[in-house]
């Protein structure tokens, strides 16, 4: 009960600080902008206000909420409400250009970026910006361009930065920095799970823990961890899998089958090393 009680006040008190900077005047709102604390939504354009305006406290939807005109959900995602900060949650999609709070649908959720908070969706988070520190939990998909923070879903993905705890069948990272990918082995079924960090120009891709049947990082400093396969082009640390494959490294690695394709014994079973 304490750490519920703990969880609720470090997520209300942002909140509560940040409504209390919201304009309460109208001569308080900078001009050609709206704000206002209830927002509904039945479906594009059945909705109240309906107009683009920041939503300061809920958003409330039955089909789509965020949207002002259907034309707006065929050009980009998240070109919704301009901020909601607060509740949004709709029966199908939401969508809002910023968001700092909670997002709840039993579809998809929607935003161009979350500074702060948490999209729980029956199938996809979407951020099509960053997101500052936040958790993503969808059955299917969630994807943000870089962000801090977790996601769980089926499929994880971060085009470029990514800082915290990705879980699931299949984690994608542009680059992993300080970073976990994690799946899981059932004691009955095998999950199949790809854990892949691709090459990012001028950057070490992934520092920290990956585990899975299958890790394959271009740059890795930290411990792969697979139950088949791991492979890097330049590692450093410890593989320890059934196959470990590494065109360079600075480090061990454990399991039936090792090579280091730069080293001068570039094959060894059991251990291989190189420094």
């Amino acid at each position: 009960m304490s750490r519920c009680v703990v969880a609720l006040v470090a997520f209300v008190m942002p909140l509560l600080a940040t409504l209390g900077s919201a304009p309460v005047r109208a001569d308080d709102v900078p001009a050609g902008e709206l704000y206002t604390p209830l927002h509904l939504s039945i479906y594009p354009p059945l909705e109240l206000p309906n107009e683009n305006c920041h939503v300061y406290g809920l958003s409330l939807g039955v089909v789509l909420v965020g949207l002002h005109t259907i034309e707006e959900h065929g050009r980009y995602l998240g070109e919704g409400s301009d901020t909601v900060i607060g509740l949004q949650i709709c029966g199908l999609m939401t969508f809002a250009k910023e968001l700092r709070g909670l997002q709840v649908s039993s579809f998809a959720n929607n935003a161009r970026a979350m500074p702060w908070g948490l999209q729980v969706a029956g199938v996809l988070n979407y951020i099509g910006g960053d997101m500052g520190c936040g958790l993503q939990v969808a059955a299917g998909w969630n994807r943000c361009e870089s962000g801090a923070g977790l996601q769980l879903a089926v499929l994880n993905e971060a085009d470029k930065e990514f800082a915290g705890l990705q879980a699931g069948l299949f984690n994608f990272g542009g680059n992993l920095s300080e970073s976990v990918q994690f799946g899981g082995l059932n004691p009955l079924i095998v999950i199949i799970l790809i854990n892949y960090v691709c090459s990012s120009p001028g950057v070490d891709d992934m520092r920290g823990l990956q585990v899975g049947l299958v890790n394959k990082a271009s740059d890795m400093y930290g411990i792969q961890c697979g139950l088949l396969w791991n492979h890097a082009k330049c590692a450093g640390g410890l593989q320890l899998g059934l196959i470990n494959t590494a065109d360079s490294m600075a480090g061990f690695q454990v399991g039936l089958v090792n090579i280091i394709k730069e080293s001068s014994v570039p094959f060894l079973p059991l251990i291989n090393a190189h420094f």
